[in-house]
């Protein structure tokens, strides 16, 4: 699938036209990852990788060690998913592990690049604030849910 596609299928990027997927998809850059890579370690540092990752094809599991070999998923991702929204707004540490469950193929963007980007066209960065929100909410209220019913 071309970038401006997986962009425009993305909750992140879906509200936006034409000339501004473009615009992003000259930011993205592809990665493909073997199933057992690595693509975010907790605790990553922001300054080590600041990136916001779009799944174009494969599966990833977002989990947290719990130590001694044990950990807690949190979610299985497939296309459109993206993550790497909460290091990309508050730039502190990565705050789970994020690896591929079978070979997957990912669009990367730095967040110097869309930021830069954003900077230069505010209605972009409207439309990408208020979808990164939405997403955000509706973790938060999936999260909640799940800890009402334990």
């Amino acid at each position: 699938m071309n970038p401006k596609q997986v962009l425009k299928n993305s909750s992140l990027f879906r509200d936006c036209d034409s000339l501004e997927l473009l615009k992003l998809t000259e930011i993205c850059r592809r990665r493909f990852l073997p199933k057992g890579g690595v693509i975010i370690s907790e605790g990553e540092d922001f300054v080590a990788d600041s990136s916001l990752y779009i799944i174009v094809s494969g599966l990833a599991k977002v989990a947290v060690p719990m130590g001694e070999g044990k950990e807690l998923v949190l979610a299985f991702m497939s296309p459109p998913d993206h993550f790497g929204e909460l290091s990309f707004l508050d730039q502190n540490p990565r705050s789970a592990d994020v690896v591929a469950m079978e070979d997957t193929e990912l669009l990367v963007i730095t967040h110097e690049a869309l930021e830069a980007l954003l900077d230069e066209n505010r209605d972009l960065a409207l439309k990408f604030y208020r979808s990164i929100s939405k997403v955000l909410a509706k973790r938060l209220r999936e999260s909640n849910s799940k800890m009402l019913r334990r």
